[in-house]
């Protein structure tokens, strides 16, 4: 993996920093202002754009990108937050957001692109490193927005937020170079719909394999909206248990990545921590033991590292370069869709049903995992299926001969 993949790496880690910043931001400034209708806005601002725009973002990337493209969307976003620094009212804050997350829609998938670009040959190097600079930056941004929300203010942590895009912004210019972006070479194929296709197909994750990310996201997002209710209620952790639980998760995806992340090719890997993830979602709501639960938000967190590793290698080495703009975007689309799902089913169950919630999402997820491996075991016994092949010069493209 050469030093531009690096770079790109460097960038994406201090985006996320910026985005926890941003994150922790809104969040308290909800408390503030003592509305959840303000949060619940910022969070529809943020996940509905992609929504509308996400899989044009898929057929920018992959048709004819331009390298300036994605720096300049980065630094429209990183202007639009240094704008909201300065600004009060909720609903300035909201369209803010709502602009912002629409470039990101759009532009998006340039970025997932190029990195896969950059590190041809190298792809699960870079699903490693990536999982664990974002898991990283997760936890430091996290940590550190909370703080400097104490000693700060809001228009400091979305000012940190801007910087931290035109960082990324320069680096993703630094990083492309002429030729390292394949483009789509001709119309046939090229719907934007396509991207669900190729992960769909057996080569990549299969109809079990798709069902299954679809659980894991599903459960996951369920937990992140009752799974503190479950904690602090039934467990019994307090508000501090509450937080180890959550940097322990945090700190196993970047471990998952760093120490394990080198399994994510074998065929097993994905559905194996599939299962893992849900069960440690779930065990909570069974053991009202806090330690127990801490430590199975840890395993979660490794198994998650692992999930998300294989998941990047796969996109990246399955699907024709030419075609990874789309096949992104149709998973960030799935992610966001079945985030808003999870999010909706929190609220609906409110906190008597977080319980049953947590364990029904947890439950189900380990199931869609059991299911994937089940597949995976019986086709490991035959022949592997075939990756797809690049759909417009017909060759199987570079890096997809890997089964893994």
């Amino acid at each position: 993996m050469g030093w531009r993949a690096w770079l790109l790496v460097g960038g994406l880690f201090s985006a996320t920093m910026g985005q926890r910043f941003a994150d922790i931001a809104f969040a308290l400034h909800a408390v503030q202002l003592g509305s959840s209708a303000f949060l619940a806005a910022v969070l529809l601002a943020s996940a509905i754009p992609g929504l509308l725009f996400g899989l044009v973002g898929g057929v920018v990337a992959d048709r004819s990108p331009r390298w300036w493209w994605w720096p300049l969307g980065l630094t429209l976003q990183a202007g639009v937050f240094l704008t909201l620094a300065r600004l009060d009212a909720p609903w300035h804050l909201v369209a803010g957001v709502a602009v912002s997350s629409t470039i990101g829609a759009v532009l998006g998938p340039v970025g997932s692109k190029l990195l896969g670009s950059l590190a041809r040959g190298h792809e699960n190097r870079a699903a490693r490193a990536n999982t664990a600079a974002t898991g990283t930056a997760a936890v430091l941004g996290t940590a550190l927005g909370g703080v400097s929300f104490a000693l700060g203010s809001r228009g400091t942590l979305l000012a940190v937020t801007g910087c931290a895009l035109l960082v990324l912004a320069l680096c993703g210019a630094v990083a492309h170079h002429r030729g390292s972006v394949t483009t789509e070479r001709a119309a046939s194929d090229a719907g934007a719909w396509v991207g669900f296709r190729r992960l769909a197909s057996p080569a990549v994750f299969g109809t079990a394999g798709t069902l299954c990310v679809v659980g894991v996201v599903l459960g996951t997002s369920v937990e992140a909206v009752s799974g503190v209710f479950v904690l602090t209620g039934f467990v019994g952790v307090g508000e501090a248990g509450y937080g180890f639980a959550v940097a322990s998760w945090a700190a196993g995806i970047v471990a998952g990545g760093a120490l394990f992340g080198g399994l994510a090719p074998h065929r097993l890997s994905m559905p194996l921590s599939a299962v893992g993830m849900g069960a440690m979602i779930a065990l909570p709501a069974v053991v009202a033991v806090p330690w127990a639960a801490v430590a199975s938000f840890g395993v979660g967190g490794v198994c998650n590292g692992v999930f998300n590793t294989a998941l990047a290698t796969a996109i990246w080495t399955r699907v024709a370069p030419s075609e990874h703009g789309r096949a992104w975007a149709a998973f960030r689309w799935t992610v966001t869709y079945c985030l808003l799902a999870g999010y909706v089913a929190g609220a609906l169950a409110g906190t008597g049903g977080a319980r049953l919630l947590v364990l029904t999402s947890g439950g189900a997820a380990a199931l869609a995992g059991a299911a994937f491996l089940a597949v995976r075991v019986r086709d490991g016994r035959g022949h592997p299926p075939a990756p797809s092949t690049d759909s417009v010069s017909g060759t199987t493209a570079p890096g997809l001969r890997r089964h893994g």
